[in-house]
C-alpha cells in the first residue's frame, strides 16, 4: 500500500506539480482498496455493548431501568450500601444530595413533618444516615445478643450523644423529684407533666431507687432503650396497615407447573452438602480444598 501511494504521489521535488487524470485514478484506487482494512465502526473511547433495554425505549430512563431490572430479575442499580460507600469516600457530596432533593421534592420540600422539621431536612437526615433493615426474626436476635440498645453507633457523634443522654437524664430527673415533691419541674426545653407510662416501666425495670447514682454508661442504655420503646409504641399506634406482601415465583415453579418435576431435586442433594461445608462449624466429612 505505502509502494502503491509513493508510485503515485510526486516526489519533494516537484511539489508544485498536480497529479494527472490517471494517477488520480490510481490514488482513488488505492484508497479504496485500504478501505478494506479499516473497521465500518471509527474509533469509540469507550465500550459500548447491545442495549438490553430497547423494548422499554418509550419510557423514561429511571423507569425502564427498573421495569428492565424487575423482568430480568436484576440490581438495576448499585445496592444502597454501595451508593452509602461512594457517600463516605466523597464521590458523592452532600452538595449532590441537596440538588436531587430539591429536584425531586419539588413543592413538597417546605411541608411540615410533625416535629422533624421540613420535609427536605428529614430526607435529607435520613440519607445521611444508614436505614438499617431486618426481618424480625433477625431485629430479635438483633436485640438480644447485641449493644444495639446499649451503645450509640459510631455514627454518632460524641456532641450528639452526650446531649441526647444529658437532655434525657434532666428530664427524667426532675420528674422523679418532682413527683416525689423534692422540686419543682422547671419550664424549658425539658417537657412538663408526669412521665410517660412506657418510661415509668422502664425506669421501675432499671432501678428507679438508685436513679440519682446510675453511672452514665446505665444512662446510656436507659436512653436508647426508651427511644427504641417510644419509636416501636409510635410506630404501633399509627395502625398501618401492612405493605402487600407478594409470593415470589422461582422458575422451579414454573417448571414445576409445566413437567411435574422438581429441579431442586437435581441440586439440593450436592448444593446442600456443599453450602454445609462453610457452616459445619469444621466437622465437616466433606473438606474443601484451600478452605481457609
Amino acid at each position: 500500500m505505502r509502494s502503491a501511494m509513493a508510485s503515485i504521489l510526486p516526489g519533494s521535488e516537484s511539489e508544485g506539480s498536480t497529479l494527472s487524470a490517471s494517477k488520480r485514478e490510481r490514488l482513488r484506487a488505492a484508497i479504496e482498496h485500504g478501505i478494506h482494512y479499516l473497521p465500518t465502526q471509527g474509533p469509540i473511547s469507550v465500550f459500548v455493548h447491545h442495549n438490553t433495554l430497547h423494548a422499554f425505549e418509550d419510557l423514561p430512563f429511571e423507569q425502564a431501568v427498573l421495569k428492565g431490572g424487575e423482568l430480568y430479575g436484576c440490581e438495576p442499580y448499585l445496592s444502597e450500601d454501595q451508593y452509602r460507600e461512594e457517600f463516605q469516600r466523597g464521590r458523592i457530596s452532600i452538595d449532590h444530595l441537596r440538588q436531587i432533593m430539591m429536584d425531586d421534592l419539588g413543592d413538597q420540600a417546605d411541608e411540615l413533618i410533625a416535629s422533624f422539621g421540613t420535609r427536605y431536612t428529614l430526607r435529607l437526615a435520613m440519607l445521611q444516615m444508614t436505614l438499617h433493615t431486618a426481618s424480625d426474626a433477625e431485629l430479635r436476635w438483633l436485640l438480644a445478643e447485641t449493644d444495639l440498645l446499649t451503645r450509640f453507633r459510631d455514627e454518632v457523634t460524641p456532641h450528639r450523644r452526650e446531649e441526647l443522654i444529658s437532655l434525657t437524664r434532666r428530664w427524667v430527673l426532675q420528674q422523679v423529684e418532682a413527683e416525689d415533691g423534692r422540686s419543682a419541674v422547671a419550664a424549658g426545653e425539658i417537657p412538663s407533666g408526669p412521665l410517660p407510662a412506657v418510661a415509668e416501666s422502664l425506669l421501675n425495670e432499671m432501678g428507679r431507687h438508685k436513679v440519682q447514682s446510675w453511672p452514665s454508661e446505665k444512662w446510656e442504655t436507659f436512653t436508647l432503650r426508651l427511644l427504641w420503646k417510644l419509636c416501636r409504641q409510635g410506630v404501633l399506634s399509627a395502625d398501618v396497615p401492612p405493605a402487600d406482601q407478594r409470593a415470589t415465583v422461582r422458575p422451579r415453579d414454573y417448571l414445576w407447573q409445566a413437567t411435574g418435576q422438581d429441579s431442586d431435586r437435581l441440586v439440593n442433594e450436592v448444593l446442600i452438602r456443599f453450602c454445609g461445608v462453610f457452616l459445619d462449624q469444621g466437622f465437616s466429612d466433606w473438606p474443601l480444598p484451600d478452605r481457609e
